[in-house]
């Protein structure tokens, strides 16, 4: 039988936090993450802070005719940089860019 248990979130244990994507190990995989994953992508774009990415920021528009003006939107930035607000402020970037990108959204 499995034993489940439940632990609040510290920074000693974040690296039990669940994302959906593997860790990226090496060059080869980074390339073909970004050839498969990125670039592809009809809405993605890099969180940079004095020119060095720090993460990123991505909208996916529904497709299905029943779910007009909706999207999807996924964020990840690193650890050193969360509780700065710089996420919020990436997506109040981002939201008039989108409309602009998409202008039957």
């Amino acid at each position: 039988m499995l034993t489940i248990s439940l632990h609040g979130l510290t920074t000693k244990t974040l690296h039990i936090i669940y994302l959906r994507w593997n860790t990226i190990t090496s060059i080869e995989a980074a390339t073909n993450y970004i050839q498969q994953v990125v670039i592809p992508h009809p809405w993605r774009r890099s969180i940079c802070l004095n020119n060095h990415s720090i993460g990123y920021v991505s909208v996916r528009p529904e497709s299905r005719s029943d779910q007009n003006h909706r999207a999807h939107i996924g964020y990840a930035i690193g650890s050193d940089y969360w509780g700065q607000g710089i996420v919020t402020k990436a997506l109040k970037m981002a939201i008039p860019i989108v409309f602009n990108d998409f202008p039957n959204f």
